[in-house]
């Protein structure tokens, strides 16, 4: 019996000493692919020290100024920083929170945090732009994973003004009364910074009326029989060339008229657009012009309260 449990033990080291010897040779197998640095992992994530980082994005092509989502999935401690940061491309800059973010700059977020919103502008038609997500251990050790996306600038590629919701007109008066304007660019000479922010700014707004040859008089009373206008300055106060944009008049014509401009072309820093509106059919009454420029916010500005400018008009029924 004794000599029988002897073999039986025997016959258990070995048994264990080759599941042993197995376990150490997957290992073995295992480890050079983990920490080559040269291995990737999906879409060129890097592996390292255990670390690994996958990063997906809401879309791959996305229109400038449009928000882009970044989610991505880690595995390790959450001991460090994860960053974002992407390419230095002329013409093209991310904003995150509405706060601008240099190229080659990392823009830091603690390590439990998995996604990240940007919204990123290009002056360009279309532009391939790469990013990355980078992971960075307490020991400075690093792995990243490295995504491009493609955006499709404003400037080139207007967006289409919505149209209009028009009001029902008395039954007695046109469905649209005509209304026409003219604009007059006013270049001054500024550089465009290129993680600046534009403001458009409304200024002079004169009412009046166009004389038999069409020149422009300022008047606050006109008479209903009369060509009314209105003449004002459009300006870029900011310190970055806008994009292309619209501007919405309502004027004071029987029915009520709500004017919608073509898109007007970009306005460098400090550079402005007077622009001159004349309508017919006057109503009767004292009326209210409304300027509006940027009215659907296409434009990032440091101040939206100035894009919008009011004056008064006395119709005289004669």
């Amino acid at each position: 019996m004794e000599k029988l449990k002897r073999i039986l033990a025997i016959v258990v080291f070995i048994i264990l000493l080759i599941v042993g010897l197995w376990s150490a040779i997957q290992v073995i197998t295992f480890v050079p692919s983990l920490f080559n640095e040269s291995s990737t992992g999906s879409d060129g994530a890097i592996a390292l020290n255990g670390e690994n980082i996958v990063v997906q994005t809401s879309r791959d092509t996305v229109y400038s100024g449009e928000t882009l989502t970044i989610d991505w999935v880690r595995e390790g401690s959450n001991e460090g920083v994860v960053s974002f940061a992407y390419g230095c491309t002329e013409g093209v800059y991310f904003e995150i929170a509405q706060d601008t973010v240099p190229c080659n700059v990392p823009f830091t977020m603690a390590p439990s945090v998995s996604t990240l919103t940007v919204v990123p502008f290009s002056s360009k038609e279309k532009v391939d732009v790469a990013f990355a997500i980078t992971y960075t251990d307490p020991q400075n050790k690093n792995v990243r994973d490295t995504k491009t996306i493609t955006i499709i600038g404003t400037i080139n590629d207007a967006p289409t003004e919505p149209t209009p919701v028009e009001e029902d007109p008395l039954p007695t008066t046109p469905v649209e009364p005509p209304a026409t304007y003219t604009p007059q660019p006013i270049r001054v000479p500024r550089t465009s910074v290129p993680y600046g922010v534009a403001d458009l700014q409304i200024t002079n707004v004169r009412p009046g009326v166009t004389a038999p040859y069409g020149q422009f008089e300022t008047k606050q009373t006109v008479s209903r029989y009369e060509t009314g206008a209105v003449k004002f300055t459009v300006t870029n106060s900011g310190t970055k060339t806008t994009n292309y944009w619209y501007f919405r008049a309502n004027l004071p014509v029987i029915g009520g008229y709500e004017f919608v401009s073509e898109a007007q072309p970009p306005l460098t820093p400090g550079s402005s657009l007077e622009i001159l509106i004349t309508f017919d059919q006057l109503a009767p009454g004292v009326g209210t012009i409304v300027i509006r420029v940027d009215p659907y916010n296409y434009i990032p500005e440091t101040n939206e309260y100035n894009n919008t400018a009011l004056k008064t008009m006395n119709v005289l029924n004669f």
